[in-house]
């Protein structure tokens, strides 16, 4: 599916809702420091802090909104620094005191409002100790993304059209029709206050999107909205929220890939590849300093995380709040056993730590049975699953663009070339303006090109300053 680009998309300890969990999982509330006795490695995955809407629903909302849209607010950067905070809490000198790149890698998906969490994360976890100037206290920490395209694991609307296709029969499944009955008067409210003839429920996330940021920022609503209403719209998508990864096809194609990277990293970390030092992941993805890295963390989205929970078997009534996290770590026991334990901090502001049992994987859950239950969702072939390639189609249009690619570049850097020597020309020519040296050097096009060809040929070197 994807709910909108807005609510969804990659990120280090997340989901967040503020009400009760549903899920097949047993779960129960944990004191917040780690039990770093046995602690080897922790993958943290969480959601960006407060923003403004994705989208708007009237176009004279962008005066509300100087920062535009789908940013982070000073509010939302100040969430995550105290998140940062919270789990220095909890990891304290287990972690380092001072940020170490064969400890610690950082990865977020290739969003202003996710980067920007991450960052103001990193300063709450490794506040500096010293001026690195004067009168400038900061410790830059690096944290690496990927194009939207290119990323499977932490932007779910990355192209997939077998699970477009998949969301679409969600759509119109009976659980959908369902929604639509229960909430029909407010659909049918919405459609008229919004000029909408045909509201549809994948529409409505903007709805609620943007009603719940005007509330959190002490914005007035239309004359038509009221407490009681939005109460509904509320449930009505929260409701909405739970078709999106409502099989094992959505949960294999949205949430396997990551879900994959983790388990992988795991298994990595057991068998001695990652080293000593490698404990926290905040995404490691493939570079040198990975081999060693000690903790990963994800900054996402709302429904990143979402597929991540729902792939591990874990349900909910209530969508990720901002600045929640989700940790799955991996303890070492003394008889050298990995056991895996997954933490959710559903409470933007609040130290409430919830621990999970994994549906399939009876506790103690090892890495190896783990691996075992969860398997069924790493995708063999994520691209040709998707549909997006048969065979060697994908090396094809991989070396299609570079083609296209290097081809504009040459081109880019001709014209530059012809351009400074058009500069060159009427600087030494007084009286010959630039317009008719222009249309000297057209006519005489092919003439240089077959000068080109003739230096290329013997070797000589092209000038292209």
């Amino acid at each position: 599916m994807a709910l909108p680009p807005p609510l969804a998309t990659f990120l280090l300890i997340l989901l967040f809702f503020i009400g009760e969990i549903r899920c097949v999982a047993v779960s129960k509330e944990v004191g917040i420091l780690a039990d770093t006795d046995t602690l080897e490695y922790v993958h943290t995955v969480w959601r960006h802090g407060d923003r403004t809407p994705a989208e708007y629903l009237f176009p004279e909302d962008s005066r509300k909104w100087p920062e535009g849209i789908g940013e982070l607010t000073e509010e939302g950067a100040a969430q995550q620094y105290r998140l940062g905070q919270w789990l220095r809490k909890r990891y304290g000198s287990w972690l380092g005191e001072k940020f170490n790149r064969n400890t610690i890698y950082i990865r977020s998906s290739d969003y202003n409002r996710t980067l920007m969490s991450a960052q103001a994360n990193m300063a709450g976890l490794f506040p500096p100790k010293h001026a690195i100037s004067e009168g400038l206290m900061w410790q830059p920490i690096p944290v690496h993304t990927r194009p939207k395209p290119m990323d499977k694991e932490l932007y779910e609307e990355v192209s997939c059209p077998t699970a477009e296709i998949e969301m679409n029969k969600q759509w119109k499944s009976e659980k959908a029709d369902g929604i639509r009955r229960k909430f029909a008067a407010e659909l049918k409210f919405f459609s008229e206050k919004l000029n909408l003839p045909d509201m549809e429920l994948k529409a409505t996330w903007k709805i609620y999107d943007n009603l719940f940021c005007e509330s959190e920022h002490n914005i007035s609503w239309p004359s038509w909205m009221n407490s009681s209403i939005f109460s509904r719209v509320n449930d009505l998508y929260n409701e909405v929220s739970q078709l999106e990864f409502h099989t094992d096809t959505l949960r294999r194609l949205r949430g396997g890939t990551l879900l994959e990277e983790i388990f992988h990293r795991f298994s990595d970390k057991s068998n001695g590849k990652l080293g000593n030092e490698a404990k926290f992941y905040a995404y490691s993805a493939v570079s040198e300093n990975a081999s060693k890295a000690r903790q990963t963390f994800y900054f996402q989205h709302d429904s990143t995380i979402a597929a991540l929970l729902a792939t591990l078997g874990i349900f909910y009534e209530i969508y990720p709040k901002y600045a929640t996290c989700l940790l799955i770590e991996m303890h070492k026991m003394p008889n050298e056993t990995r056991v895996i334990r997954v933490f959710h901090k559903n409470d933007t502001d609040i130290d409430r730590l919830i621990e999970y049992s994994i549906p399939g994987c009876d506790a103690p859950c090892t890495l190896e049975s783990l691996g075992k239950d969860l398997s069924k969702y790493f995708p063999d072939d994520w691209e040709k699953e998707c549909g997006l390639v048969q065979g060697g189609e994908l090396v094809y249009l991989v070396a299609l663009v570079l083609f296209f690619s290097t081809t504009c570049s040459c081109a880019m850097l001709f014209m530059e070339k012809c351009k400074k020597r058009i500069l060159r020309f009427s600087s030494a020519r007084s009286g010959h303006d630039a317009e008719s040296l222009l249309e000297h050097y057209h006519e005489h096009d092919h003439d240089h090109d077959h000068d080109h060809d003739h230096d290329h040929d013997h070797g000589h070197d092209i000038d292209y300053d």
